[in-house]
């Protein structure tokens, strides 16, 4: 109830006749049980008593409740320390690293020189240690620890020390002291026995002189965690293969830094491939593994996910004189990169997946499994693969098909942070509540009474009725909520859909502190420089006066598919470093990236019309509550009528019980198999018998247009169902992109054989696809049909096999592909005879617009405004000012019967996604048709253009030495531009240029970030020093 900001006058009493004092000897006693029995067995003592771990957790949970409660402060110290104690022999390190941060935040006590030392201990052993505690026992056991994590050595200094220390204690000492001497020797040697020097040998193979360098090192790591070594056990740091279970927050990113730097030790590669499904992650994982690998001379670069040919290929350098390169890139990236040289797979003895559970995400889940099963077709026997996620249910099936053995499993499902579950409630007739654990058999439900409380703001100008905050809206109670909550940690808003996300910020803008409200905003417990340069950034993207902006000055951001790119990797980084407390954000916050949130608040289950997967709620729950910062998560449903209305809705009730459940998470499936799903009307709640999904799928890749055209005919009576032309035709097209990425498949690995051994060859590599894997008798021949299918109308559509395989390396499918090399036939000349990259632009704007799937591109009035936001786009402008230019021409689209205009999110997407992502697709294929035909001198010459086109697409950018600077880190469109316009007497040609003028002029670099977020600043002082 401290906690939630509750009144003590409004505290619930204890029951009757519950003493929580009274559970102290018990608790105490069980500590101190299991750290006797662990000394014991250290000095050959052994007995028959056997306190086991899961009790001892208990024990420390019920030691840290206690001081929670504050019923008794003055026992503090002790509370806290004999719950990390508990922790840490538990083995949930996590929650020891909390509790002892909280210890730190008390004064020592006088005369207890052995729980100090116990405290050392479990803290940093490893420093200056000697004069700490007044107690020789004491002294000779922190001195061997402070020994052993210098050099590895100090082990049996340590066990002579605690058979000392035990041998004393027994003898001489107090109860107290005795507790204490038994803390000490036990978290002594399970600190021996987990450390990296006594482990990392033992698991790699490799002596402890190799690891010496870098274990000696501050930043190494000092300790393994329990799923760390469970992956040391299974044999990947010695370059076993496996498929990794490993829970949020326990540990994964120093476990892939590990399995990488064996690895490299080991001398079995000097090639690591880490995929990577998001930009961000990407970002992220790039940046740890650069700051973990600076002093060994290994490289670690990310690459654009521009689909060109922009790599510098000495980076996939295995000679004995080239260092040891770790190259981190999206799956699409790798896909398009496989396409244009197969070889660089061939050269890599280390591939891991991070997030590897992507395979039935849509259309990215189809390019994801086509390209493992591309990588293992080409990596080498000898490499080692490891499939990282939190979250894959099925993880022995994806080991069966990727690994060829489903043993090569490793599993953790430990939590190094305990996690509670709530639900708003509003009871008629008093303040609003928190319902705990009322979806759990196996806790205790309980309630807090007075969390939300309405407060009556003051009228606007002419208005005449009184409101209140929050109002009974869910997304209104998570803002209220969340600005009770985030003094005491970071907060999430979830949404399910994007627009609901800008809704909760603007609203917060326009309505709740517009009014004003007592409670302070966000930006009252954020750094005020940091959000001064959020503020200063936003401005300059969206002006001073948009929403979004002003959520940030009051500390409130949005983080979801619309955000920018560069101020979503800044958001992240400001959470992680504690400068902001508060996001609202959709499924972006499941997309792997590490985020310190205590409190999640979610405001629906639903992501559309659909409920989200319990697959990827489970994701987003692992961000609340990082192990290590906090010692558990909340996360709160704020729809009250979920629990208030449990009865007579029974059945939304019970869809949010099941997603709580981990046990019913969907296992990991192939978008590929969605081909055989039945088509759905709008609510999901009915299919159509006939045609069936198999002869759907059929008609998908053999008539296609005709198909497309005879659902808008749908009869009345499937009307009446909720089956719409509209919905239909979504499914249709979703599917079509499935088709679509087999024939590119299909056309990649096109031998010289004729048609019949295509066509086998075809459902051969049906067969090695994990939906064939996945699936039953029934639909594995289905799928192996449609592979054949898809085979033979290639060869009809497409006859030459060279035209087959440069259409295999754009990505595209048949009739895209067979579009664009008409168009280039048709303007050939044209393209020739184009001398930049925007007279190519202008060229290529209608058969851009006639490919893309965005239909504002067409029904947008008046005719040419988007093509003038395209160029407001290459030239760099602002999204501000893009959207003024749109405003002034009075720009509009089609929405229902009506015309609608443009708003500030709806030009980001246009922009991000449909230039940046789509409009440099079709470029790529632009491309490859272009300089089939031309001369070797013309198609060098248009390839520079078209490829500086892709790029300014992609980014948004006005020139090659702004793109250079994005590449180079600072990828956010008015920073890039700012550094390239500070640095006007020097041009960058390149990433590589880029980083050696940051390092040749730091000082100008540095001036020109002190007004923009600091994680630009993080990524100029890793440039400096690397």
């Amino acid at each position: 109830m401290y906690e939630y900001g509750v009144p003590e006058d409004d505290h619930i009493a204890l029951p009757e006749g519950l003493d929580l004092e009274m559970q102290f000897p018990m608790a105490v006693g069980t500590v101190g049980d299991f750290a006797s029995e662990t000394v014991a067995k250290v000095i050959g003592a052994e007995g028959d008593a056997h306190t086991t771990r899961d009790e001892v957790i208990f024990s420390a949970q019920v030691l840290q409740a206690f001081d929670d409660s504050l019923l008794n402060q003055d026992l503090s110290f002790n509370l806290r320390l004999l719950a990390a104690a508990g922790f840490y022999l538990g083995d949930v390190p996590g929650n020891a690293a909390v509790q002892i941060s909280k210890l730190s935040q008390l004064a020592n006590p006088e005369g207890d020189p052995l729980a100090l030392a116990a405290k050392t201990a479990m803290d940093k052993p490893w420093g200056q240690t000697g004069n700490i505690v007044n107690s020789s026992y004491a002294t000779d056991l922190l001195g061997a620890l402070g020994e052993h994590f210098k050099t590895g050595g100090g082990g049996d200094r340590a066990t002579a020390a605690i058979r000392k220390l035990r041998s004393w204690s027994y003898a001489s000492a107090s109860a107290h002291e005795l507790l204490m001497a038994d803390l000490l020797g036990a978290i002594s040697a399970t600190r021996i026995a987990n450390s990296a020097w006594t482990l990392l040998p033992q698991y790699s193979e490799l002596s402890g002189n190799s690891w010496q360098p870098y274990l000696s090192r501050p930043t190494s790591i000092k300790e393994m965690w329990p799923s760390q070594r469970m992956v040391g056990e299974a044999g990947l740091y010695k370059g076993q293969s496996g498929v990794v279970q490993m829970p949020t927050s326990a540990g994964k990113s120093r476990a892939t830094e590990l399995v990488i730097r064996s690895a490299f030790l080991s001398a079995r590669t000097k090639l690591a491939l880490v995929i990577a499904p998001f930009r961000a992650l990407c970002q992220e994982i790039a940046s740890d593994l650069e700051r973990a690998f600076r002093d060994d001379g290994y490289n670690v670069n990310q690459l654009s996910d521009a689909l060109q040919p922009d790599i510098e290929f000495d980076i996939f350098d295995v000679s004995i004189e080239s260092a040891p390169q770790v190259v981190v890139l999206t799956p699409e990236k790798l896909l398009y990169t496989l396409r244009q040289e197969p070889d660089i797979v061939q050269r890599a003895g280390l591939v891991v997946y991070d997030e590897g559970h992507q395979f039935d995400t849509g259309t990215r889940g189809v390019t994801y499994e086509l390209l493992l099963t591309s990588i293992k077709r080409l990596l080498p026997d000898s490499a080692q693969s490891v499939l990282i996620s939190a979250v894959i249910q099925n993880a022995a099936a994806v080991a069966t098909w990727l690994l060829k053995d489903e043993s090569r499993v490793v599993s953790d499902k430990s939590l190094q942070a305990r996690r509670l579950i709530a639900f708003a409630s509003l009871p008629q007739g008093r303040d609003g509540q928190l319902q705990f654990n009322v979806a759990s058999d196996s806790e205790q439900d309980f309630f807090v009474p007075r969390v939300i409380i309405p407060e009556q703001q003051p009228r606007l100008p002419r208005e005449k009725t009184d409101r209140y905050f929050p109002t009974k809206e869910s997304g209104s109670i998570a803002l209220y909520l969340g600005l009770r909550l985030l003094k005491n940690g970071g907060v999430a808003i979830y949404a399910g859909r994007k627009a609901s996300a800008a809704k909760i910020v603007r609203d917060a803008v326009e309505q709740t502190f517009r009014r004003g409200i007592s409670l302070e905003p966000p930006s009252a417990h954020s750094d005020p420089e940091e959000i001064r340069r959020f503020v200063n950034l936003y401005s300059k993207n969206f002006g001073a006066d948009a929403y979004l902006t002003k959520g940030a000055a009051l500390g409130i951001f949005a983080h979801h598919g619309n955000t920018p790119q560069g101020i979503r990797v800044a958001i992240e980084y400001a959470m992680r470093q504690r400068l902001i407390r508060l996001i609202v954000c959709t499924s972006t916050l499941a997309q792997g990236v590490n985020l310190p949130i205590r409190y999640l608040l979610v405001t629906s289950a639903m992501q559309g019309r659909e409920l989200i997967k319990a697959r990827d709620f489970h994701n987003l729950m692992g961000r609340a509550g990082r192990a290590g910062m906090y010692g558990e998560g909340t996360v709160i449903f704020t729809d009250h009528r979920l629990y208030d209305e449990r009865d007579t809705e029974s059945r939304r009730w019970s869809n949010s019980v099941n997603l709580i459940n981990p046990d019913n998470a969907e296992p990991t499936g192939s978008t590929l198999l969605s081909l055989f799903e039945p088509m759905k009307n709008e609510t999901g709640t009915r299919t159509l018998g006939k045609p069936s999904p198999a002869e759907f799928a059929t008609m998908i890749v053999d008539n296609w247009e005709e198909l497309y055209e005879a659902i808008g005919n749908i009869s009345t009576e499937l009307q009446s169902k909720k089956f719409s032309v509209g919905s239909l035709r979504e499914q249709l097209r979703a599917k079509k992109k499935i088709v679509e990425a087999i024939e590119s498949f299909l056309m990649t690995y096109r031998s010289d054989v004729d048609t019949e051994n295509f066509v086998a060859n075809a459902k051969d590599l049906a067969s090695e696809t994990l939906a064939f894997s996945l699936a039953d008798q029934e639909q594995q021949a289905l799928l192996a049909g449609i592979f054949e299918s898809v085979a033979r109308r290639i060869e009809v559509r497409v006859p030459n096999t060279e035209d087959q395989h440069r259409f295999g390396r754009t990505l595209l499918g048949i009739d895209q592909a067979l579009v664009v090399e008409a168009w280039v036939i048709e303007n050939e000349s044209a393209i020739g005879a184009s001398k930049s990259a925007d007279d190519l632009f202008d060229l290529l704007w209608p058969l851009l617009t006639q490919l893309s799937s965005e239909k504002r591109l067409i029904d947008t009035v008046p005719e040419g405004a988007l093509k003038a936001l395209a160029d407001g786009w290459l030239a760099g402008r602002s999204f501000a000012i893009l959207l003024q230019e749109l405003n002034v021409l009075d720009a509009s689209y089609p929405y229902g019967k009506y015309k609608k205009s443009f708003d500030l999110d709806l030009v980001v997407d246009l922009c991000e996604q449909t230039f940046g992502f789509e409009f440099s697709l079709l470029l790529a294929s632009v491309k490859e048709s272009f300089v089939a035909r031309a001369t070797e001198e013309l198609g060098k010459s248009l390839t520079g253009h078209l490829d500086l086109l892709q790029k300014r697409l992609k980014y948004g950018l006005p020139d090659q030495d702004s793109i250079s600077y994005y590449e180079a880190g600072f990828s956010e469109r008015v920073i890039a531009q700012a550094l390239s316009e500070g640095m006007i007497w020097e041009s960058a040609r390149s990433r590589n240029g880029a980083r050696k003028l940051i390092r040749q002029y730091p000082n100008d670099i540095e001036v020109i970030l002190r007004d923009f977020p600091s994680h630009f600043t993080d990524v100029f002082r890793s440039t400096v020093a690397s």
